[in-house]
């Protein structure tokens, strides 16, 4: 969805659907419809959802249901425990959320705390616990070099984003989705000469923060879908984007002005 602002009946709809929903996938279901409306009043509901018992919920439910929270989540929830855990995992190990869906600088604490608990090479916590931190502050942790510690990596991340004022940050600056489009439009180059087709969860990251579609995403990539994707990217770009603002289907996260025209 995408557009100007929805009208009361709309959101009028699925306040009572909210209110009627009979079980949390329904509540999950609505609470996405009016989120993606920029209507966030189901979403802390839905977190004291995620921070209870979620047995009962399937594993797909389960990361949708994250992946709304982290895609929403403020820089004042951001070193929430509920946002990097999932409950029940079927391997017993921690999910660290993304760093790349959360965006928020105030998380690099969380980040360096999951790397000390399970500072193991192949811990794929530690894994993703460091390569968002990468996400966010630019700073790469060194797995094979055996002088690279945690603590000195969370220095860095701290003197690497001293300078920049941002709430919301990729990559040691403050957040716009050009990074975002420049790896997207990279992989789509790459596809058309015969690549892998790797450009699904940058196309994803992209439509989440706007609101707008991307192309149809196909086994291979031909001309015509460059074309597509490079007026795509276009379109992106041509929104108002404000530096160091994090959006969710152009909408403000912490309520400012969207990209909605």
């Amino acid at each position: 969805m995408f557009g100007p602002a929805p009208d009361a009946t709309q959101l009028e709809a699925l306040h009572h659907a909210w209110a009627d929903a009979s079980s949390p996938s329904a509540k999950l279901e609505t609470g996405l419809a009016l989120a993606q409306l920029g209507d966030f009043t189901g979403r802390a509901e839905l977190l004291d959802t995620y921070s209870g018992d979620i047995a009962w919920l399937g594993r797909e439910e389960k990361l949708r249901l994250l992946d709304l929270i982290l895609a929403t989540a403020t820089e004042y929830e951001a070193t929430d425990d509920c946002l990097f855990v999932l409950p029940d995992n079927d391997d017993g190990s921690v999910y660290a959320g993304s760093g790349r869906v959360l965006l928020a600088r105030a998380a690099t604490v969380r980040y360096v705390e999951l790397a000390r608990v399970f500072d193991e090479i192949h811990d794929i916590t530690f894994e993703v616990a460091t390569d968002s931190g990468f996400d966010l502050s630019g700073v790469e942790f060194d797995l094979y070099d055996e002088d690279s510690t945690v603590d000195a990596w969370a220095g860095e991340m701290t003197a690497a984003l001293a300078d920049v004022p941002a709430t919301y940050v990729f990559r040691g600056a403050e957040f716009t989705p050009q990074i975002f489009l420049d790896e997207f439009l990279e992989g789509v180059d790459r596809a058309a000469a015969g690549g892998p087709v790797l450009i699904r969860p940058n196309a994803e990251l992209l439509a989440t923060c706007s609101g707008l579609a991307h192309p149809t995403i196909g086994s291979t990539v031909g001309p015509d879908d460059v074309a597509a994707f490079t007026e795509y990217a276009e379109r992106l770009l041509a929104l108002p984007w404000r530096a160091g603002v994090k959006y969710f289907y152009g909408h403000d996260v912490d309520g400012g002005p969207g990209l909605h025209r």
